[in-house]
């Protein structure tokens, strides 16, 4: 963990200095108040403006109602028992049950489970240290928020905290994105988070410097990547490279051509892995219990990303993926490629 290596007196001061600047600075209110990011869809990967039939029937048929149902009962239990998993990975169960079951009370669970979480983790206490699983618990709460915000229980009361705590994630990963990490894949998540919440915040300078900050060292990373360093996690660091890329693309951002070539050879490499590797999306968890392996639902994702017909011909059919990260117009590419 990159903020263990460093020293307990260093870390001190540290903490001390960015709660003086980020926790009791009043200034900083105006910084979170009005977010880029209005949970329409716009400039993410989807919203409310994605709630329409087609789209909810390309959703269905990935997973029957009645198991999206159950799924999300499951976790209303396990949150009303006090078991909150830290990474929020049961965002996309609640969420499908709101959007195909308006009746739903998902939103109301999870703001329960936000509140809980913020009343029992001030900043930078403890779990904050964990710069892997803050990472992926923030981007979650972003991809929460856009499942629901359209919902009266998510108020102005509870935004306010909300973004705030979203805000001060931003800057703890900001001041450790310079640090030296235990791996590319707690690296890749912290600097994703960066530029999620630099999205999210990139009305305001700070939001802007994250966002800048972010891509500069993920494309860096990008470059410089292996597929024979760590081997077993080379699928996870697809994963982030496409969150970052398609995100980038969704608001504009433009990414180098070298970029794009190096992500599709990536591409390349994980389909000609042999065999099926286990490996476990380190994001979104689109059901309880994942069925389909990561990559393969990645594999969709990369064949509209590069319009590849190989990619489609290797892996044919669309994908849970590439319905969230690239909507209902991912469908209509995919069937043109």
């Amino acid at each position: 963990m990159a903020g263990r290596k460093i020293s307990d007196l260093y870390l001190f001061i540290l903490l001390f200095l960015w709660k003086l600047k980020n926790v009791y600075c009043k200034p900083m209110q105006s910084s979170f108040a009005s977010p880029n990011l209005t949970g329409t869809g716009g400039g993410f990967f989807f919203g409310t403006r994605n709630k329409k039939e087609f789209f909810l029937s390309l959703l269905a048929s990935f997973q029957s109602e009645v198991t999206i149902s159950l799924e999300a009962d499951e976790l209303k239990s396990s949150i009303d028992r006090g078991n909150i998993d830290d990474s929020f990975r049961f965002i996309f169960p609640l969420g499908k049950e709101y959007w195909l079951r308006p009746i739903s009370n998902a939103p109301e669970y999870f703001q329960i489970a936000i509140d809980r979480w913020i009343a029992h983790n001030p900043p930078g206490s403890d779990r904050w240290y964990d710069l892997q699983m803050s990472a992926i618990r923030t981007i979650n709460w972003i991809a929460g928020f856009h499942f629901l915000s359209d919902h009266l229980s998510i108020n102005e009361k509870f935004l306010r905290r909300f973004f705030k705590t979203i805000f001060l994630h931003g800057s703890w990963f900001y001041i450790f994105s310079n640090s030296r990490f235990s791996s590319n894949i707690e690296k890749l998540s912290l600097l994703t988070a960066l530029q999620f919440t630099g999205t999210l915040f990139s009305n305001s300078k700070k939001g802007d410097m994250w966002l800048r900050r972010s891509i500069k060292y993920i494309d860096n990373t990008l470059l410089l990547d292996d597929p024979a360093i760590e081997p077993y996690s080379f699928a996870n660091r697809v994963e982030f490279y496409t969150l970052s890329y398609i995100l980038s693309e969704k608001n504009n951002i433009a990414r180098s051509t070298e970029i794009k070539k190096k992500l599709h050879t990536m591409y390349y490499s994980l389909s000609n892995i042999e065999g099926e590797p286990e490996i476990e999306r380190q994001v979104f968890r689109h059901t309880i219990t994942e069925e389909i392996p990561m990559y393969k639902g990645l594999m969709t994702v990369g064949a509209i990303l590069f319009n590849d017909p190989e990619l489609k011909k290797r892996y044919p059919h669309f994908s849970e993926d590439a319905l969230w990260l690239l909507g209902a117009e991912g469908f209509e590419n995919f069937r043109l490629i």
